[in-house]
């Protein structure tokens, strides 16, 4: 990502890249390449189903995902995890395309290695990093919030009727992707009434921009009602047009925690590199030329912004849902873009707050991905054992009363990988303590093949098959993930098989699956596994 920043100081490299499409393709590319090995969410849980997230807040999300995974693991036998990491990858190209236009319409008097610059702040902003890497929602609600930003930039600087529809149909869009967007409501009604006209325009602005998108919003829930109610859980309604899952708001007495702003402002600052100061910069800025439509409506959208990420209530705290609190940058990262790129700032001195913002991004999201970018090719696993070494069916599981696995909680015992939430296959330890457990044994491959494992657990875990580490977070967070990884396996036969996990949470949800191309996905059970 550096290297691409750095070649925008060269003239050739920006004529090259003036092409929407090859800028497009070009800076998406490394994404295709490389991903993160580890996927936060509920991914496997769209293998099943959509109903997941379908009646919280990122309805139009969940539905892209679904439908795109299953045209690609019927014809492609892509796994849940690699389709839709797939999909946010192609939905980050046509992003940067989307940008790479827009750019020819705010910037159409800058020279081609300006309009760059302003490309290359999406580029390495961390919102582009959340789009690419990371397997949920959210990265397709980012990226179209950007989108309805752009698109209200243009219409406000020069209103239109075709602008006020794209502006609308974007915001309209973006709530649906997700609900959280519904927060700027008021925002994009300003940037319906603002630029100048006389009232009575203004009026039939705000009441055609206004119904546009009630009726979008109103399509869509009409068809998940019709076609689709069969996906929804929870409530026919849930959080369609409203973020979070449990409280809406902090409450006051939180607010007065230092840790509630230290965390989001790490997120922020980190999150959002170097451009996010500049763009809180930018935001003084604004409010002094706040007689101007458009910077009184800039300065609006980041108030709304920062009222959003200082009230809201999160599920995990700012650390856990550093997807939402990152989504605090982007009225940064615009105005930082608006104003940067056109300015006679050195061009040098752009580019290095561009290329230290990829890194503290990068960072910033392997720190909380547990690993950086990494090519993911799937592994090979060791030879098989012999049939002998199965003498009872299921696998040998040790409760353990520490997070090291080393003071064991009674003997081992005979179980099986799979467990759910409220009915449990075996008892658990009792008191309310955290605990951990050890399942070790053998599972039966049927034949030679690439094969995947997905895996829904809770808190620390690690997963090694055929003596290949597959998956292993354990540094003490508590968040119940489920993940999918592929392994190539040589021949049939028996191979070893190790979940180990660390939790404080009692009633653990723990299940295993297989699948392949001649495999149907399936829980693991007391027939495959031996010990």
């Amino acid at each position: 990502m550096i290297l691409l920043v750095v070649l925008c100081a060269f003239r050739f490299w920006a004529q090259l890249m003036e092409r929407p499409i090859v800028f497009a393709f070009v800076y998406s590319l490394p994404f295709f390449l490389m991903g993160f090995g580890e996927s936060w969410g509920d991914s496997v849980q769209w293998s099943e189903s959509i109903g997941a997230r379908y009646f919280m807040s990122e309805p139009g999300a969940t539905w892209i995902h679904h439908w795109a995974y299953r045209f690609l693991h019927d014809y492609c036998n892509m796994g849940v995890q690699a389709s839709i990491a797939f999909t946010s990858r192609v939905a980050g190209f046509l992003f940067l395309l989307i940008v790479a236009v827009l750019s020819q319409q705010l910037l159409p008097n800058a020279t081609s290695q300006q309009r760059l610059v302003f490309r290359c702040v999406y580029f390495v902003a961390g919102v582009s990093l959340l789009f690419f890497g990371y397997v949920e929602n959210t990265p397709l609600a980012l990226p179209m919030e950007q989108l309805w930003i752009l698109a209200s930039v243009i219409y406000v600087k020069e209103p239109s009727w075709r602008r006020l529809v794209w502006m609308s149909c974007a915001m309209a869009a973006a709530t649906l992707t997700h609900g959280r967007l519904s927060f700027y409501a008021p925002v994009f009604g300003l940037a319906c009434i603002l630029p100048n006209a006389s009232i009575a325009t203004r009026f039939k602005r705000g009441f055609i921009g206004g119904l546009l998108y009630l009726l979008l919003i109103a399509a869509a829930v009409i068809y998940i009602q019709v076609f689709d109610s069969r996906y929804l859980i929870g409530g026919p309604w849930g959080n369609i047009t409203g973020g979070g899952n449990r409280q809406m708001f902090t409450a006051l007495n939180d607010m007065l925690r230092w840790d509630h702003w230290f965390g989001r402002g790490m997120a922020v600052f980190v999150g959002g590199g170097l451009l996010a100061p500049v763009g809180l910069l930018g935001v003084v800025y604004c409010v002094r030329r706040i007689r101007e439509p458009l910077y009184c409506w800039l300065a609006a959208y980041a108030a709304a912004s920062l009222c959003f990420v200082s009230l809201w209530e999160f599920d995990y705290g700012p650390a856990g849902d550093w997807d939402l609190v990152f989504s605090a940058a982007p009225p940064f990262i615009l105005i930082a873009a608006l104003l940067v790129a056109p300015s006679r700032i050195p061009r040098v001195i752009s580019l290095l707050v561009c290329a230290a913002t990829a890194f503290t991004s990068l960072a910033f999201g392997s720190v909380v991905n547990g690993r950086p970018f990494e090519f993911v090719v799937p592994p090979t696993a060791a030879s098989a054992a012999s049939s002998q070494v199965c003498k009872t069916p299921g696998l040998e599981r040790t409760y353990f009363a520490d997070s090291q696995l080393s003071q064991p909680l009674g003997a081992p015992e005979t179980d099986l990988l799979h467990r759910e939430w409220a009915n449990d296959r075996t008892p658990l330890p009792t008191g309310g303590r955290p605990f951990g457990a050890r399942y070790r044994g053998y599972v039966h491959i049927p034949a030679a093949g690439r094969y995947r494992i997905p895996i829904m657990a809770q808190g620390n875990v690690r997963l090694v098959v055929g003596d290949q580490v597959l998956f292993e977070r354990w540094k003490g967070l508590e968040v119940r993930l489920t993940i999918e990884r592929e392994i190539f396996f040589p021949a049939e036969g028996w191979y070893p098989i190790l979940v180990e996990f660390y939790t404080v949470v009692q009633n653990v949800p723990l299940k295993v699956s297989l699948e392949s191309n001649t495999t149907p996905l399936h829980v693991l059970t007391s027939e495959e596994l031996c010990s």
